[in-house]
């Protein structure tokens, strides 16, 4: 029994513990939510899967007035209604619906959002628990509390990820999980064969990481090539439920756990794509998060440097990060519409953070490149913050609608992506102006 509690003791007072909860409850600091339809099916799955044993939503019958006028979010499979989207992230999330569920839990309560909050807050504070455990590996204990405070607060991780249930968050927090089982495979290899386990389960929450998976099964191929069989091994059971759930509840296998055709909507142009991503004033990934300008740096690094065994893992690392970045540049609806931030690249934030790893190391070393990152991060953090500040209410508008973002079917106005009033900068400065006058 002491040994019981000194353990206990040991895990409290340890600095994964306060890393975890702090960032939970930063995440759950904020007292809004900014409720998004997309999300819908992902915040009742859990009920259903509870109550009724299955993964359809028949019994919400709120939520449309006949099953053949069905919203996008909703489709009748052969008299059963079901989600347009893979049901994983709510199954992930069904352990803290449990105790509400069973004693009489109202399905239009506030309280079922509270509960889907709970959920993605605490997935992604995990999730930063394996991104401070990866960079450990690779620098010094100060740059890794530091990559992982960006990551945490520092990106769209505290503004989407945290705060409902997107796929996003499970989706990164099992890449997290891969990449720290790949780095620590690099010493103890049979590490290699677990992070199989770890990205069919990133795909099957959401399909588009199959191109993150690819790229690393090639590595762990390439690279790894006698723990790959037992990659494939642990791989197989979440292949296989993706499957089973396809075929009964969709009946399709090919559907890969979501009712989209894989094929649509791919027809927008590169260039713009690319730059939206990146640059755009309401969605760029180097506005909301300009700290990255030094992953850019660490990017580089492996291809310039000796090949080693880090090395070569980095390399594939790099071109999983450009494949998604090309993928989603080619997206139609490449800025996440009605939502702040990269929504959209959210899956490769750990990549960016280990790619942050190696020069921070370096530039903390030095006074002005240390100020210089530190800088960066700073601002990084506060644009997220800024994005959950409720002032004047602005929280509980749709941010994009209240600037004139206008969404008419597939019709978006694409001129006001560009627009330099539509950063998070500019929004919430005029709200702290007004507020003093």
């Amino acid at each position: 029994m002491a040994n019981t509690v000194d353990r206990l003791l040991g895990i409290v007072k340890s600095a994964e513990f306060t890393l975890l909860i702090a960032a939970f409850m930063v995440y759950m600091s904020n007292p809004g939510v900014l409720l998004h339809t997309d999300v819908t099916t992902t915040r009742l799955l859990p009920l259903s899967i509870i109550r009724e044993r299955d993964f359809d939503l028949d019994e919400f019958t709120f939520l449309y007035e006949n099953k053949s006028e069905l919203p996008y979010y909703l489709k009748n499979i052969e008299g059963r209604i079901v989600s347009t989207y893979p049901v994983f992230t709510p199954l992930l999330a069904t352990p803290v619906y449990l105790l509400p569920a069973l004693t009489g839990l109202d399905i239009q309560s506030d309280n079922v959002i509270l509960l889907a909050k709970i959920s993605a807050a605490l997935m992604t504070a995990i999730s930063c628990l394996f991104i401070y455990w990866t960079v450990k590996r690779c620098a010094s204990e100060k740059t890794a509390l530091l990559v992982t405070a960006v990551y945490a607060f520092g990106t769209s991780n505290w503004t989407i990820s945290s705060q409902d249930l997107w796929q996003h968050g499970p989706g990164e927090l099992f890449i997290a999980m891969s990449i720290y089982l790949l780095i620590r495979g690099l010493k103890e290899e049979k590490c290699i064969r677990y992070a199989g386990l770890a990205l069919s389960t990133a795909v099957a929450i959401r399909p588009t990481n199959a191109i993150i998976a690819l790229v690393l099964s090639a590595y762990v191929l390439m690279e790894h090539r006698r723990q790959f069989p037992r990659y494939i091994l642990y791989a197989a059971p979440m292949a296989l439920a993706v499957l089973v759930y396809s075929q009964t509840y969709l009946h399709s296998m090919m559907l890969m756990g979501q009712v989209y055709n894989p094929t649509e909507r791919w027809d927008n142009p590169l260039v713009d794509g690319l730059a939206g991503l990146l640059m755009s004033p309401a969605v760029g990934l180097l506005v909301y998060s300009p700290i990255f300008l030094v992953s850019l740096i660490g990017a580089l690094k492996p291809w310039q440097g000796e090949r080693n065994a880090l090395n070569t893992q980095l390399r594939y690392y790099t071109l999983a990060t450009a494949v998604f970045i090309l993928m989603w540049g080619k997206w139609r609806y490449w800025h996440g519409c009605h939502v702040y931030g990269p929504r959209m690249l959210i899956e490769i934030l750990p990549f960016l953070c280990l790619f942050l790893a190696r020069p921070a190391d370096e530039m903390l070393k030095n006074r002005r490149l240390a100020v210089l990152l530190l800088a960066l991060a700073g601002i990084s953090v506060l644009a997220h913050f800024a994005q959950l500040a409720d002032l004047g209410g602005i929280f509980n508008e749709n941010p994009i609608a209240a600037n004139a973002l206008i969404c008419n079917g597939d019709v978006y106005n694409q001129e006001a992506w560009w627009d330099a009033k539509n950063t998070v900068y500019a929004r919430y400065a005029d709200k702290v102006i007004a507020l003093f006058n």
